[in-house]
């Protein structure tokens, strides 16, 4: 078996073993958390509105029709931050 043809080449890079290693911050726990709390909150917004929609519609005699059209926009627009399709949002 030949390993003349291996081709190694130079870097000035340090290798992986003198590499110093960096303690993880809080930072990452603090992202979680705020993620957390954002798809609670999101959560309990939709669980809020949809045990609400009986009373406005009593309220202000909105017919199930033009309450699809007040509630799905919302749920569109946070099914998409979800999918991340809005990324700086």
């Amino acid at each position: 078996m030949a390993t003349d043809n291996v081709v190694v080449p130079k870097t000035d890079a340090p290798a992986l073993d003198q590499v110093t290693a960096v303690a993880p911050t809080r930072i990452r726990h603090v992202v979680l958390w705020l993620t957390v709390a954002a798809y609670m909150i999101t959560y309990i917004d939709r669980v809020v509105i949809s045990a609400a929609v009986p009373s406005i519609q009593e309220e202000f005699g909105f017919s199930i029709v033009t309450m699809g059209w007040i509630v799905t926009p919302g749920a569109f627009i946070s099914t998409m931050m979800k999918l991340n399709f809005f990324p700086s949002v």
